[in-house]
């Protein structure tokens, strides 16, 4: 329920499990979708990068947690769409990546998956 008026038009930033926007609101159902995924939602990502760190299920808050003790500059993640024309959000690469330094470095460290937390969530932020 909504207590405040609201003032059209804004912007809209939706990320979720299931979808990753850019929505221009200038109206009650009058939207304009401007950015989208092309691939895998933010909270997907999150979700499949936990897993590949053996942490548990929801992954966002697992893997927040565990970069609080990481280092975000050791892993060198890509950012995401970084100089694409289109202004659309991909996760794959990055989390092919989180995938590939994992493997590189196996058996993995409670450090090593502080870092790679850390790191992951950096590159999405710059993303976002």
């Amino acid at each position: 329920r909504l207590t405040d008026g609201l003032d059209f038009p804004y912007l809209l930033l939706l990320v979720s499990g299931g979808h990753t926007q850019i929505v221009a609101v200038r109206g009650v159902g009058d939207y304009q979708r401007w950015a989208t995924t092309i691939d895998d939602a933010l909270g997907e990502a999150f979700d499949k990068t936990a897993k590949m760190l053996g942490l548990p299920y929801p992954g966002g808050p697992n893997v927040e947690k565990a970069a609080a003790s990481g280092d975000a500059s050791r892993f060198a993640f890509p950012r995401p769409m970084k100089g694409a024309a289109q202004p659309d959000f991909s996760f794959s690469g990055l989390k092919t990546a989180v995938r590939q330094a994992a493997t590189a470095i196996a058996p993995l460290s409670d450090r090593d998956v502080a870092d790679i937390c850390a790191s992951f969530q950096a590159a999405v932020a710059d993303a976002l």
